[in-house]
């Protein structure tokens, strides 16, 4: 990322900051914007990953190594690199959208996260691995600083009925991505 590319970011924070103004509601239209814009380039990788792409041969992000050929999915975003860098400015802001919301719209902010969480891990990029990582330990340490810990109770089996549900959803993926050959090469890409 050149001085070019820096000063598109600059251009763009100004942009935004001038296209809010103080409209709250505006704002937060941006922000799922922005969210939704990383949740489809997180799903296009996701395809890729699995060997869905309807658009590319798998040939494109397929590179030789010396223990064999390696997947690093790059989405719409043109190297695997640059993906997993896109991907770390919109999962926390999809996370931090998820948890401010309710309903619909905190399912669809936590699959983007999911989906993003994912995508960082099939690009390959270990900067970005690293930069998740630190993130949430960042997160964790903001939001447990706060007095957070105490609004995480558990009130009713309903609730502990979900979340073992989605604990059980999160293994099965977990298994598939496992079982999918393209992760034999994450595990030569992370030394």
């Amino acid at each position: 990322m050149g001085l070019i590319t820096h000063l598109g970011f600059f251009i763009l924070f100004l942009s935004l900051i001038v296209a809010t103004g103080t409209d709250e509601n505006r704002l937060r239209q941006i922000l799922w914007a922005i969210a939704l814009t990383g949740f489809l380039v997180s799903l296009y990788a996701f395809m890729q990953f699995f060997n869905w792409d309807i658009f590319l041969p798998a040939s494109f992000y397929t590179f030789d190594s010396a223990l064999g050929p390696i997947i690093r999915v790059n989405s719409t975003i043109g190297h695997a690199d640059y993906l997993g860098n896109f991907l770390l400015y919109t999962t926390p802001l999809s996370a931090g959208l998820a948890i401010a919301s309710s309903g619909q719209a905190r399912r669809i902010g936590l699959l983007a996260v999911a989906l993003a969480i994912a995508a960082i891990i099939f690009t390959g990029t270990r900067g970005a691995w690293v930069g998740l990582v630190v993130g949430a330990f960042v997160f964790v340490a903001l939001a447990f600083s706060g007095g957070a810990a105490n609004r995480f109770r558990f009130p009713d089996q309903s609730f502990r009925r979900r979340a073992g549900l989605a604990l059980l959803g999160l293994l099965v993926v977990i298994g598939f991505i496992w079982l999918n050959p393209a992760a034999r090469n994450l595990v030569l890409r992370s030394p």
